[in-house]
């Protein structure tokens, strides 16, 4: 006897509704003639089929349509249960109305209708879950164009996606629930969407393109409109995703002609002997839904257009011939129409450049004004856009302006910028002018001009002090000797450098004017912060000094820790995970504006985006004030994200974390990792060669190969776990087999150090691959037996030890201790006793 049955004392099967897990049983009624319902009612917020506890859903409306059309209602317990007694033998329609947006699904045509016998009750388990709207997405649609003519067709494009972590089946679309005049959706283009309907695996989505006639009734309506609703079972569940787009729609072709000619004789009239060959016209739609249509005069002058809309249209000629009378409009109609229009020769457009300057020479440290001034020389008006690079000036892109240039006029374009460099005293603009002269394609012209530069100088001196104790001022015994400091920039740009003395002081003299950028570095891992960015920047002007009083600080990653954590060992595609942020102040002083960069090379399998981060991050994104983290003192955050497609091929997914004020700028901060186990990318063979190529001459020599090496795949070349590692063969080769697809880091132990600093070894699922991995001797490398381990200690001797143990202990602090082995789809478990706060 299943649980409904044991729940509600049945005896006897009488039917069974189709709603997730249902039975049926009768008992004896008082009366004969009727029958009864009972059941309970249950939100599977677990997805799993079945009533777990804390599922039931009390307070749940429950309607009941009988064959006679009566209607009986009733409101389940604080069980979920719900009852109907007395009811006349037939088949009843039910339907729910539930709080929380919960919904029961129809999973059969008829709606699950449920049948009540004579001297029977019928039992029902009644599973709710959640909104097709909720699992389902329209990611994107729409119509190929926003206005069509009748007769042609509609091209729709639609996006569906599944947006849980289980297949969801029979996936329908309902159009036209209102039987719309004009409505799109009922051609066979839609027959993928109807029947048996599409299954989308977890996280899966698909596009769908249909081409579908427009019905008639859309002429008469001006419009028309497709409305889809999608779902499983879409006649009856309607809470899916929706999709609405509609277009505009005119009727018919139509046609005109046009006489263009030449009145010599001033009679307003086109005779035969005037009537000129040649011209090209254009027609541009009025509204500009159609674009363009062109044609050529014969030699009777006529230019003849066919099938066009029936819409107002303004006639245009290309060059030389222009029209003699203000703007022209066209009318096309069914029956067509006839126009004459008088023509005159005119000479094409003829733009000619000239770069001239505000004065004949310039200092260095002032800002270069010119003008580039254009001249048409030629008979028609024309548009001409300016175009160029300018290395020896800063020209600011909204300076590139277009302009219209009448026939015989000039106008002028200023320009203004400071002097990035230049060369044997000359700064040079040069760049190109396009324009149109109505006859040819676009013409393309080029500019240059030059200015003498006279040399003007100034000076940066400074102090650099190491702030102890953090009151922003240099005080007695802080002074930072033998600091560098680099400068960067000037016109003409150039590098310079210099060395504090005993009391951290230093001195440009007779710089170049220009913008600089000033870096420092001090020696006992002393860095300097700067609100913005990783150097200081200054404009140096003509006879100034500029002063500058410079502090240090302690690296961020020495007095903040940070760390992030996930709630689960393993997800699936699309569930939400959940990470404590730690962030701890270390040091003797408040740390303020504390950012957290995270995913800096954008891996797909990674979470936080570096661009645009989520609103759970709050004060922690680039963009927000940032967290104060007083000393002593530990501020815990919540972030939740989501798992990304990416990670079931990388069978993980990660989370790397830059974590320091201003962390978008500066290059010191506490670094923060953790991963999780994603199952389902598969497994799969790469081999490598591991050989030092003595000569390098790109040939394998005898003695070249490195036999024995003990190869290790790392997740992150700095921050990441060992994925697995593997001993070569007396010939250098090196296998790994049963490896989880993804990318990895290769790095080699012993007297050896990888020639390619960022070599990665890519496993395919299903797949092998074959990889070179050229060494060359390093006396500093890891030696054989030194470092992490692989899962489950000792040293391995041959063949591929699956590890996906964490590494990195050096960078990121001892997080995890150990790791059990993962063979092909096993959950990885972390142990609770390995995490360190």
């Amino acid at each position: 006897m299943n649980r409904a049955a044991l729940r509600f004392g049945v005896l006897t099967a009488v039917a069974v509704l189709a709603l997730g897990i249902t039975s049926a049983a009768a008992f004896a009624q008082d009366d004969p003639q009727q029958g009864g319902v009972t059941g309970v009612l249950y939100a599977d917020k677990d997805r799993n089929g079945e009533q777990d506890s804390g599922e039931a859903i009390s307070g749940g409306e429950v309607t009941l349509v009988g064959p006679d059309s009566a209607v009986h209602k009733t409101t389940s317990d604080a069980d979920g249960k719900f009852a109907f007694a007395g009811l006349a033998p037939g088949t009843y329609k039910p339907s729910y109305a539930l709080a929380g947006g919960w919904v029961v699904h129809h999973a059969k045509a008829d709606g699950d209708l449920i049948t009540v016998a004579e001297h029977a009750t019928t039992d029902v388990v009644v599973r709710a879950e959640r909104p097709y709207s909720e699992q389902l997405k329209v990611t994107w649609a729409a119509f190929d164009h926003y206005l069509y003519r009748h007769p042609s067709s509609v091209t729709t494009s639609v996006t569906l996606r599944n947006t849980t972590d289980r297949a969801i089946s029979g996936i329908q679309a309902r159009c036209d629930r209102k039987n719309a005049p004009g409505a799109l959706g009922h051609g066979r283009g839609w027959d993928v969407l109807s029947g048996a309907g599409v299954t989308l695996a977890a996280g899966e989505w698909r596009s769908f393109t249909i081409v579908e006639e427009i019905p008639e009734a859309a002429r008469a309506a001006g419009k028309v409109t497709l409305d889809c609703d999608f779902a499983p079972n879409a006649g009856w569940n309607t809470d899916g995703p929706v999709l609405h787009a509609d277009a505009q729609v005119i009727p018919g072709n139509g046609n005109h002609t046009m006489v263009v000619g030449e009145d010599r004789n001033g009679d307003s009239r086109i005779d035969a002997d005037e009537a000129v060959s040649g011209v090209k016209v254009v027609l541009y739609d009025w509204n500009n839904h159609f674009g363009s249509v062109e044609g050529t005069s014969g030699p009777d002058g006529k230019v003849e257009f066919t099938g066009l809309e029936k819409t107002n249209y303004r006639a245009q000629t290309r060059g030389p011939w222009m029209f003699a009378g203000e703007v022209q409009h066209v009318r096309a109609a069914d029956q067509g129409g006839t126009s004459h229009r008088v023509v005159k020769y005119v000479k094409p457009a003829d733009i000619r450049a000239e770069v001239k300057f505000a004065k004949p020479s310039f200092k260095s440290h002032e800002t270069v004004q010119w003008d580039l001034v254009l001249t048409n020389v030629g008979g028609m008006d024309t548009w001409v856009r300016p175009s160029g690079y300018f290395p020896d000036l800063q020209i600011p892109d909204e300076q590139l302006t277009g302009v219209s240039v009448p026939a015989g006029e000039s106008r002028t374009i200023s320009f203004s910028g400071k002097i990035r460099n230049y060369r044997n005293g000359k700064v040079t603009v040069s760049g190109s002018i396009d324009y149109f002269d109505e006859q040819n394609p676009p013409v393309h012209k080029q500019f240059y001009g030059e200015v003498d530069i006279e040399q003007s100088k100034g000076s940066v001196s400074g102090v650099v002090y190491l702030d102890k104790n953090h009151n922003g001022r240099p005080d007695p015994g802080e002074a930072a000797a033998d600091a560098v400091v680099e400068a960067n920039g000037g016109a003409p740009y150039n590098y310079y450098k210099a060395t504090t003395d005993a009391e951290g002081r230093y001195s440009f003299n007779e710089l170049p004017t220009g913008a600089y950028s000033i870096g420092f570095t001090l020696a006992g891992g002393w860095i300097v912060h700067f609100p913005d960015d990783v150097v200081q920047h200054v404009q140096v002007e003509a006879g100034k000094s500029v002063q500058l009083v410079t502090g240090a600080q302690r690296p961020y990653a020495e007095v903040l820790k940070a760390t992030v954590q996930f709630d689960k060992t393993a997800y699936a595609v699309g569930e939400e995970v959940k990470i404590t942020v730690k962030l701890t102040n270390r040091g003797g002083y408040v740390i303020n504006g504390v950012h957290a960069l995270c995913n800096r090379n954008q891996g797909d399998n990674h979470l936080g985006d570096r661009v645009n981060p989520s609103e759970s991050w709050g004060d922690l994104r680039w963009h927000a004030k940032g967290v104060t983290v007083n000393p002593g003192e530990t501020v815990t955050l919540v972030v939740t994200e989501r798992v990304p497609e990416a990670a079931r091929v990388a069978n993980r997914v990660e989370l790397l974390c830059e974590i320091a004020p201003r962390a978008e700028f500066n290059r010191d901060f506490a670094p923060a990792y953790d991963w999780a186990n994603v199952p389902g990318g598969g497994n799969g063979d790469v081999m490598a060669l591991v050989a030092h190529d003595k000569d390098g001459d790109h040939v394998m020599d005898p003695g070249d190969v490195v036999p024995h090496a003990r190869v290790r795949l790392m997740s992150d070349r700095e921050h990441g776990f060992l994925v697995a590692e593997a001993v070569g063969d007396v010939w250098g080769w090196v296998r790994f087999t049963d490896v989880p697809a993804g990318m990895y880091w290769a790095t080699v132990d012993g007297p050896w150090k990888i020639v390619e600093q960022y070599r990665t070894v890519g496993v395919r699922a299903g797949g092998s691959g074959l990889y070179y991995i050229g060494v060359e001797p390093d006396p500093g490398a890891v030696q054989p037996g030194d470092g992490v381990q692989p899962a489950g200690g000792g040293t391995s001797t041959g063949g591929t030890k699956v590890a996906l143990a964490r590494t990195g202990a050096s960078v990121l602090g001892l997080a995890f201790l150990g790791a059990l082995l993962v063979a092909a789809g096993a959950a990885l478990r972390r142990w609770p006793a390995s995490r360190q706060s």
